[in-house]
């Protein structure tokens, strides 16, 4: 199963955004809502949910990409968790279910 996937420009420079498998998702949110938001959880969600053209980001090139550039990452962060979790009151995002419900 290929899991969703978009191209997002961040201050110019593209990205493409990958859509967490739910295991992963369900972990970044428990960590979020236990932890807050840490540096090492930063690096865990841009590293699972994103990659630069055709190369991923991975722990070596994180600190590479984005050192001295945290306004640049915090932007990448938040379109990387609005691909992932939408707006959580609104249940958006590329998992979200259409208009319908069941009655």
């Amino acid at each position: 199963m290929i899991l969703a996937q978009v191209e997002k420009e961040v201050d110019g420079e593209s990205y493409v955004l990958k859509t967490f498998p739910a295991m992963v998702g369900l972990g970044i949110q428990h960590k979020m809502q236990t932890e807050g938001m840490t540096p090492e959880l930063t690096r865990e969600v841009i590293c699972k949910g994103a990659s630069k053209g055709s190369m991923d980001i991975d722990a070596k090139s994180f600190d590479k990409m984005f050192a001295g550039r945290y306004a640049h990452m915090f932007k990448l962060l938040g379109e990387i968790m609005k691909h992932n979790f939408g707006d959580m009151d609104e249940e958006e995002g590329p998992n979200a279910e259409s208009g319908s419900s069941e009655e």
